[in-house]
């Protein structure tokens, strides 16, 4: 089974929670439904099959993160980056300028939506913005790069009692959740 997609994203979640949060030579969970584990492994597993390739996934990455633990309840997986991990990804991953100025636009108390997508355009002429029909609640707009560059996720920004919260996906999680 092919690994690449759930390390890449595990070590972007952590690199987006350094940005958030700081470095703090800590293990970081992660938390997975079954189905976005599925998406990046590209498969069709059920939660025992999971478990298993999970546990196999974990000995693949040892000598890079660590030795991940996972646990699951019902059809939540957590994944468990263990100290050498989180200092891995803090000491070898560059930090993304866009994802950088992204969040610390997030961060700010009373940013709009015109500031956000500022950011993106300041990073490409290529950003995709769009509202979704009437007919989704999950989110208000759609914002990403049509190229992939700088960032190839998709961003879900929500209005949530007057403050923007947003939610990214890889693509192919997007395209499968059928928003």
């Amino acid at each position: 089974m092919n690994y690449e997609a759930l390390t890449q994203n595990l070590i972007g979640m952590v690199k987006e929670s350094q940005i958030k949060l700081g470095y703090t030579k800590t293990p970081i969970h992660l938390y997975f439904p079954a189905e976005a584990i599925n998406h990046l492994l590209d498969a069709q597993l059920s939660v025992a099959e999971l478990e298993a390739q999970l546990t196999q996934f974990a000995a693949s990455v040892e000598d890079l993160l660590g030795m991940l633990t996972v646990s699951v309840k019902d059809e939540l997986f957590c994944i468990t980056v263990p100290e050498k991990g989180v200092a891995y990804v803090h000491d070898n991953v560059e930090t993304s300028g866009f994802l950088e100025e992204f969040i610390a636009c997030m961060s700010k108390p009373g940013h709009t939506i015109e500031e956000i997508i500022a950011v993106f355009r300041k990073y490409s002429d290529h950003v995709v913005v769009e509202t979704p029909s009437k007919d989704t609640e999950e989110f208000d707009y759609l914002i990403y790069f049509a190229d992939g560059k700088p960032d190839a996720y998709r961003y879900c920004i929500h209005d949530e009692m007057g403050q923007l919260i947003y939610h990214r996906f890889t693509q192919k999680e997007f395209e499968n959740f059928g928003f």
